[in-house]
């Protein structure tokens, strides 16, 4: 993903997140609640208790919330839904990216990019990084950038990546193709947040904590297509299983 792609798409969350945005928003939602009969108020606090400030900070200028704040039975409906929904969506959503895309992910980024457009000096934060483990050479990448980025120029001054995939061909750039296909299958995002639904806590769990890679791979894709596992029969498997030599050689 660019570096300007990412900083654009935050620049634009911290620009909806001001007063005329949300007055626009609120108007939209102002005219389909009164298309379909909807009445807007402030939901009932019910029969919560009431959370107040510790005593010790009663005597301090208080910078952040402490979550004793209680919006007043007057507060209108528009700023109740600005206060309590807009706002903190917003502040969430930015802060989240800001902590996705760090500095250092900003830097990969850019230099994928520079990469992409067949710059060596510029990408080589992401050649640097990937090199070992592709086991390519640092020497005929650079010469395959350059011969690539002549062919890529004599037919059309301005190439994209559409262009890039025409002319890059594995048994011709054999290095500059191993880092292309890193470059467009590097992930944008992690996957910690989907390990709470994962099959893989089902599959590996505390009691089977010594289960080897091989095993698991095998368990994980009977997990994953189960649709085709449901219909084997299984007693296929068992009556091939059991004509099958089991004696072991004791040495």
């Amino acid at each position: 993903m660019s570096k300007n792609v990412i900083l654009g798409v935050i620049t634009t969350f911290e620009n909806l997140r001001s007063d005329n945005e949300f007055s626009n928003v609120w108007r939209k939602i102002m005219h389909i609640a009164e298309k379909i009969g909807i009445c807007l108020q402030n939901p009932s606090k019910g029969s919560k208790r009431q959370r107040r400030e510790p005593k010790n900070l009663h005597d301090y200028v208080l910078i952040t919330t402490t979550g004793a704040e209680e919006i007043e039975e007057s507060t209108s409906v528009e700023t109740f839904w600005k206060t309590t929904a807009y706002m903190c969506i917003m502040d969430t959503v930015i802060n989240n990216l800001k902590y996705r895309f760090s500095d250092e992910s900003l830097l990969m980024a850019n230099s994928i990019d520079s990469f992409c457009n067949l710059d060596y000096t510029n990408s080589l934060y992401f050649i640097d990084h990937y090199k070992d483990i592709v086991n390519i050479s640092i020497d005929s990448l650079r010469s395959e950038m350059i011969v690539a980025n002549n062919c890529l120029k004599v037919s059309k001054k301005d190439f994209d990546f559409n262009d890039l995939k025409k002319v890059v061909e594995k048994h011709i750039y054999p290095n500059l193709y191993k880092l292309l296909q890193v470059a467009v299958t590097i992930p944008i995002s992690s996957a910690t947040c989907e390990r709470s639904f994962s099959s893989m806590r089902r599959i590996k769990n505390w009691l089977r904590s010594s289960m080897g890679q091989e095993r698991f791979g095998n368990l994980s894709i009977l997990c994953i297509e189960r649709d085709i596992a449901n219909i084997i029969d299984t007693q296929v498997i068992v009556d091939k299983f059991s004509k099958k030599d089991r004696r072991l050689t004791l040495i």
